[in-house]
This record gives C-alpha cells, structure tokens and sequence, in this order.
C-alpha cells in the first residue's frame, strides 16, 4: 500500500518561496505516475521564460507552475571554459609552404646518325657483325615458315589426311599426322642448317677478304657504316672496294627488326654509296652470294627471298644513279 502523503494543490505552492527539495517531492508525489528530480525543476525555473509580449498559441495546463516574467537582460553571459579549444593561429612562418614543382622537360627524340666505322673502333664494329649475325638466324626462321606455309606442303597433309581418313582409324590417322609433322619440321630444320653456320662465322677475320686467287682484284679494308638511333646502333652496312675494277660491293646489309620500316636501311645504302664513292668506286653492286640473299632450299621455296633481293636490286640501283646524277652535275 503506497504511503500516506500530504496532498499539495499546485495553488498551494508559492514557487517563489516556498521553493525546496520537501515541497518539490510533494508536488511530485501528488500527481501520480510523475516523477520529476529536483535538478530538472530547479533548471526548468531558472532557464524557462515566457514572455508576456508573444503568448502561446496553446493554453497552458492546469497543473503547470507559472514564474514570474524577468528580463533577459539580467541573463550574463558565462566565462569561456579554460578547456575550451580554440582554433589556433596560423603562424606563416611555421605552416609549410605550397613550393610548385617544375615539371621535367620531355626528353629529346634520339638523332638518326650514319657513321663511318673506323678500324680502330672495335666495339662498333663487334656491335655491327652481331646485328649481322642476327639477320641471318632471321632468315633461317623466314625459310622455315616458308617451307611450313608453301601450297606444295600443304598440298601434301591434305593428301595424306584424307587417305588416312578413309583407310585408317581416328587413332591412326591423328597419330600418323603427328609423326610426319614432326619428320617434316625435323627435315625443314637441317636443310636450313647452313644458315646456323654462316651466322657463327661472322667475326672479325669475316671482314678480313680471303686470299685472292689468280685473276682477281685485290680489296681493301673494307667499308663499314653504321646508323645510331641515339646511341643504339640500329643498323649496318659492310662493302668491299675494289679499287682496280673502281667498283663496291655490299657483302651485308641489315637493319634491327624492331626498327625496320622507317628509312633506316634506304638512309644507310645511299651513304654507303657516296662513302663507295669516295674510295673511288664508280659502281656499286650486290656481292655474289650475299649472306642477306642466300638460298639453301630448292627454287620453290625462294619466291619470298626472290622478291625481297629483287626490291633491293632496284633501290641499289636508284640509288647510285642519284649519286652518280649529283656528283657528274658538279
């Protein structure tokens, strides 16, 4: 049973004086299901004011405590909290400051340059015989794709495909393939072995010329150009003069394969010309058995390496006749 309590009339409380803890309780304890603590009421009375000149829209309760109008103005203003974090003060001395970083100038394209190799450069020349030697593995892998693509081989697995799928098993017939296409790569691999060979013997004593045989011009030491892309030489070009016959003639002819296509090897033949032409040369030709335009495989098997020695022909033979126009014009 809830304790006998003194019942308060909210009219019975003089807010103003008769404001303590005993009276608060009571108010509170007569009314039932409130419970209010003494700290909300004593903020409520201190903090809440309704002014006089705005009334609510909305009728007060009965039971709610009125207190007296009092100015705001009575209202100061609390000291700032010595916890308080103000925002400190820029010091632009000690604020790091903005420094805009240039930004790196592009580099410069690498120069296209076209030099004579003399005899004592020897890693020019090592550099060069190396890129020579490098076209030549090339064309041995050009010939087996040759033999590998040619409609006479081709021709050959259909022909034996279909006879074998007529008269053989499925088994047969893939396992026989498989054996003539490895035999056939492995025929193709040695009849292309000489280029193997020719690439290992571009050295040094590759460009001394062999000992002349009664009845032939003796040569010089011959003329080797290369062409730099900056630094990187990206080609090379060897001649031999012939200084009793006035005639040159190119013995290797390449450019890298990552370079190819951009005037590098037309640019090196017509300075290799005007260097001919300088030693007295007054004609310029492929030398017999070009290492660039040698041939181990049957005729059939050439027409790619036909054409190819055919277009470097003619743009030998355009490019002395420009020399010879510029130098008769003088």
């Amino acid at each position: 049973m809830a304790p006998n309590l003194p019942q308060i009339r909210v009219s019975d409380i003089d807010l103003l004086n008769d404001w303590d803890l005993s009276n608060v309780k009571a108010f509170s304890d007569s009314i039932p299901g409130y419970r209010s603590g003494a700290t909300f009421l004593t903020t409520l009375r201190s903090n809440l004011h309704l002014s006089a000149t705005y009334p609510s829209p909305y009728s007060s309760l009965v039971s709610t405590p009125t207190t007296p109008a009092f100015s705001t103005a009575l209202l100061t203003h609390p000291n700032p909290s010595v916890l308080s974090i103000s925002s400190p003060i820029e010091d632009p001395i000690s604020q790091p400051q903005y420094i805009p970083v240039a930004e790196p100038e592009p580099e410069p394209e690498p120069i296209l340059t076209t030099t004579t190799v003399t005899p004592t450069d020897t890693t020019s020349r090592t550099i060069a015989l190396a890129l020579i030697a490098s076209s030549i593995t090339e064309q041995r892998a050009a010939n087996i794709k040759a033999v590998a693509r040619h409609q006479v081989t081709i021709a050959f697995f259909v022909l034996i495909t279909a006879t074998l799928y007529k008269y053989a098993t499925p088994f047969t017939t893939l396992f026989t393939l498989v054996i003539l296409s490895l035999t056939g790569l492995g025929i193709i691999h040695y009849l292309t072995h000489p280029f193997a060979t020719l690439a290992s013997s571009i050295t040094s004593s590759w460009l001394t010329p062999p000992p002349t045989s009664p009845g032939k011009s003796k040569s010089e030491d011959p003329l080797i150009l290369v062409s730099r892309y900056g630094d990187t030489i990206v080609g090379a070009l060897v001649l031999r003069v012939v200084k009793r016959e006035r005639k040159a003639y190119v013995r290797a002819w390449t450019v890298d394969k990552e370079y190819r296509g951009r005037g590098i090897g037309s640019s090196l033949l017509e300075q290799g010309v005007r260097g001919a032409w300088g030693r007295g040369a007054r004609g310029v030709g492929f030398e017999e058995g070009i290492i660039h335009c040698h041939k181990v495989l049957p005729n059939a098997f050439n027409a790619i390496f036909e054409e190819r020695e055919g277009r470097a022909r003619r743009l030998l033979g355009e490019t002395v006749a420009e020399v010879r126009r510029e130098r008769s014009s003088r």
